[in-house]
């Protein structure tokens, strides 16, 4: 049997989950020191520091992904009105993504 099979040219590749030496290296090293560092972060975070403050809360709070939007759509009935439905549409979503940054600061 060939290392290449018919109908795969680039081989079998590396097996799912596999990690290289030095990702294994750091990941030992974070493990290690992991809850120090956290701690800090923490401590940093608690004293004002905003970018330590935003570092935390990426990792304990995951941003909001595919969340719906309401949108009051008017009805189409001709061309013409698709120009104003997606005025609507577009407003809608521009308040959401305002207002989700905001939120962010």
């Amino acid at each position: 049997m060939s290392k290449f099979e018919k109908g795969n040219p680039g081989g079998p590749g590396r097996p799912a989950g596999s990690r290289n030496s030095v990702n294994q290296m750091l990941d030992q090293l974070a493990a290690q020191g992991a809850e120090t560092l956290v701690k800090k972060m923490i401590e940093v975070a608690g004293e004002g520091d905003r970018v330590a403050a935003r570092l935390v809360l990426n990792r304990i709070w995951s941003a909001p992904k595919g969340r719906a939007v309401p949108v009051e759509m008017p009805e189409i009935r001709a061309p013409r009105d698709l120009l104003v439905a997606h005025t609507a549409l577009s407003s809608a979503l521009a308040t959401s993504s305002a207002t989700r940054a905001a939120y962010l600061r």
